[in-house]
């Protein structure tokens, strides 16, 4: 782990909730790093889903994140 690495998290058992804040924070994100004349390494950016029921999973990937 560097000292550059940021994590945003949230949970709920509503799927839609979960993408809705999760873009609204990247948004959020992308402003305070543009503000600061900052980037963020797309390349080197992932996300990771837990759920308590595997299928959850695929339901997930109809509301996909955005930057």
């Amino acid at each position: 782990m560097y000292a550059d690495d940021t994590s945003l998290t949230f949970a709920s058992v509503h799927l839609k909730r979960i993408n809705d804040c999760l873009n609204y924070d990247l948004n959020r994100l992308c402003t305070w790093l543009s503000a600061n004349k900052l980037t963020l390494n797309l390349t080197k950016t992932e996300f990771m889903l837990t759920a308590s029921r595997p299928r959850s999973y695929h339901h997930f990937l109809k509301f996909p994140l955005s930057l």
